[in-house]
């Protein structure tokens, strides 16, 4: 959203803040697509513990997480962080060990 409202004002002072954080928002894009794609995609996800569906499921969560933080690092869309923000919240709780991990 300060993206848009730099963009808005367009000095050289909002246009010289307005790329630094463009460029930071794509690193950061970057990096969550590098730890779901090195970390915690297909390796990490043992298939002779979940259904199928569950193994398929988790699969296309990472999927979907990779696919929003692609469109967020191409965007400057409050609805393309958003829905960044949700799947990786996905995909975060099947890293979270429940009650019976403890």
């Amino acid at each position: 959203m300060q993206i848009n409202e730099l963009y808005a004002a367009m000095s050289p002072q909002s246009f010289n803040q307005m790329t630094r954080w463009v460029t930071t928002k794509e690193e950061h894009c970057g990096k969550v697509i590098d730890l779901l794609t090195n970390y915690s995609l297909c390796q990490r996800i043992k298939a002779d513990k979940l259904s199928e569906e569950g193994y398929t499921g988790a699969l296309v969560a990472h999927h979907k997480a990779m696919q929003a933080a692609m469109k967020a690092k191409q965007s400057v869309d409050a609805a393309a962080c958003d829905a960044l923000e949700k799947t990786v919240g996905v995909v975060c709780q099947m890293y979270i060990p429940g009650p019976a991990a403890l």
